[in-house]
């Protein structure tokens, strides 16, 4: 387990489903590169790449944690966008990170559609 303070990778995903590697790496790779940000090198990203030859998500790997949390702070509140859809980005997650996010979004999702419905109810007795 790597404590995130300490982690190098951010996912960029939201791409879509049809999209290859060479489209989301090309992507990336222009898109880290004409930021406009001052003080930003793109020589801080040690690796751009995908898990796949489809993919919806790209991986930036940073060559230190200093590195990507610089870029992530320039990048907040901006997201990347392709071809018009908005993308997302965060810090790379272990898979018991992830699980825990799931299990969470879905109690989230019960919970708001209980609340939905239960406003719903007639409460008039006549």
């Amino acid at each position: 387990f790597v404590p995130t303070r300490e982690r190098t990778m951010v996912v960029v995903g939201g791409f879509p489903t049809d999209s290859t590697r060479e489209e989301i790496v090309g992507f990336l790779k222009v898109a880290t590169a004409s930021d406009g940000t001052k003080g930003w090198d793109q020589r801080k990203i040690k690796d751009i790449f995908t898990k796949g030859a489809y993919a919806t998500r790209g991986f930036l790997q940073f060559d230190n944690s200093k590195s990507m949390w610089q870029f992530l702070d320039m990048r907040k509140g901006r997201k990347f966008e392709h071809k018009g859809e908005r993308l997302f980005h965060n810090v790379d997650k272990t898979p018991e990170e992830m699980e825990i996010a799931k299990r969470t979004t879905r109690a989230a999702r019960v919970l708001r559609d209980f609340l939905e419905n239960s406003q719903k109810v007639d409460t008039d007795l006549t």
